[in-house]
């Protein structure tokens, strides 16, 4: 009986553990929820779908969300390697096109596409240069959310986010965990165009002490809460047109 007693304690502590998780997740995803209703403007962002970046839209509260371009299918390069990743972007207002780089006809290349249009046009091939260790486009005008505007910077260190504003120093939101410069910690992403919210990213998961799948959070700036944002989200345009 007691051995039995024993299994049945330790079924019960893996089944807890599991669902811990799970809990922890749902809570995450509803909290401060609120906040998505005060974002105004449109944003552009690529995301991983199924481990390719694919180019959507969405309001910024993260509803009507669109899906503008899938590059899946047609990433092969002329060696036979293969990369259907849509890698930069930029969504032009004075011609409502979004101009992005993905392997076209075998090679790396600027494309343009339309909301709505199914198939992108062809605007040039760049000069690849060295990047690092490797060769890739770097061509292409960019328009991302920032970090730092005229009255703000945000950056982090040893994974925690601190706001440097008016020559002074704060940390708005303190990583407690086993730190990594790769695996665990926050990472701040960039600011809204009004200032006040940030967009951040969260490597790590239960303390940091577990490595998890990376999230996506947008903060007040205000009130220092924060709502999950994005999910799996590279490069994010924030425009208010």
């Amino acid at each position: 009986m007691k051995i039995a007693g024993k299994k049945i304690i330790i079924v019960i502590a893996i089944i807890i553990a599991l669902l811990i998780p799970l809990i922890i997740n749902k809570i995450d995803m509803s909290a401060n929820s609120q906040i998505l209703d005060n974002l105004s403007g449109q944003i552009y962002y690529t995301k991983r779908v199924d481990g390719v970046l694919i180019l959507y839209k969405a309001d910024a509260n993260m509803k009507n969300e669109k899906l503008i371009y899938s590059n899946v299918g047609n990433g092969n390069y002329d060696n036979g390697d293969k990369n259907d990743n849509i890698i930069d972007f930029c969504y032009l207002p004075e011609t409502g096109q979004i101009e992005f780089e993905a392997v076209y006809k075998g090679k790396f290349s600027i494309l343009g596409i339309k909301e709505g249009e199914t198939t992108p046009v062809y605007i040039k091939e760049p000069e690849e240069k060295k990047v690092l260790d490797d060769y890739r486009v770097v061509e292409m005008d960019t328009d991302y959310i920032s970090c730092k505007n005229a009255k703000v910077e945000v950056y982090e260190k040893k994974g925690s986010i601190y706001m440097m504003s008016n020559g002074e120093e704060k940390c708005i939101k303190r990583f407690i965990g086993m730190y990594s410069d790769k695996f665990t910690g926050y990472r701040p992403v960039g600011l809204s165009p009004d200032g006040k919210y940030l967009v951040y990213n969260d490597f790590g998961k239960i303390l940091g002490l577990i490595v998890g799948k990376k999230k996506q959070y947008i903060m007040d700036l205000e009130t220092g809460k924060s709502t999950q944002y994005i999910n799996s989200s590279l490069n994010i345009q924030w425009t208010t047109k």
